[in-house]
């Protein structure tokens, strides 16, 4: 029987990828750039990791089957985006931001890998801040949150109706400079040719009149050698 292994490390949960990162295996940097890194998708996890990515120095090729980045589906996550900074003050924490989503999942989730992204939350707000996202905020300047989702908090950014396409264009701002600087290659997967067109004839230009005329002229040509033929024959 296979045994699936997902790779979460050991220990406590609010440890384990705390543990992972202070003993993991670094890269000098000047092997990043002889290292390829293959990323599958350019919506808001895929764009922002290879940007990353590339922004570290690695070699990425970041695959999409959209025409453009922009056409992700991460577009239609309009409702907003949850982060434990507690602004409304309500007793918001991580571990509630954890408890929350395993709930909210029907207790599917990976409970690491979901407390890891409990704790990285307040970094992406700030990360998608530095991108531009324009997040709603109050009278007073200050970053609004709302209740969204069944969350027994206020901890949801939004950006009116639209977040999922500001946050795919934040990803996509950052994603751009490094494709231009050649850190990362994007585009779709190489495709079969399609079967070459018969070429069209070409037109030559003269009118429906000048074709009838023309046509006549042939016909009259073809009369005159009938005639002359039988004249000689007589």
């Amino acid at each position: 029987m296979t045994k699936i292994d997902s790779k979460i490390p050991e220990g406590p949960v609010a440890e384990k990828w705390t543990n992972y990162k202070a003993h993991q295996k670094l890269v000098n940097p000047a092997n990043k750039r002889r290292l390829d890194i293959i990323v599958v998708g350019t919506g808001l996890a895929g764009a922002s990791a290879a940007a990353s990515l590339g922004e570290m120095g690695f070699r990425v090729f970041n695959f999409c089957i959209q025409d453009s980045p922009r056409r992700a589906h991460s577009i239609a996550a309009q409702g907003g985006i949850n982060a434990a900074k507690n602004y409304q003050n309500d007793g918001d924490s991580v571990y509630r931001l954890f408890y929350d989503t395993i709930k909210g999942g029907d207790y599917r989730a990976r409970e690491a890998n979901v407390y890891r992204l409990a704790e990285v939350s307040n970094a992406i707000i700030d990360q998608c801040v530095a991108q531009g996202v324009p997040f709603a905020r109050d009278y007073g300047g200050l970053f609004d949150n709302r209740s969204f989702g069944g969350a027994f908090v206020s901890r949801t950014f939004y950006a009116r109706r639209q977040t999922g396409q500001q946050l795919l264009l934040g990803c996509f701002g950052a994603l751009k400079p490094q494709i231009e600087k050649g850190k990362i290659k994007s585009g779709k997967p190489a495709e079969e040719k399609p079967a070459e067109e018969k070429p069209k004839r070409k037109r030559t230009g003269k009118t429906e009149a000048a074709g009838v005329k023309e046509a006549e002229e042939t016909v009259n040509r073809k009369a005159k050698r009938s005639r002359k033929a039988k004249t000689a024959k007589a």
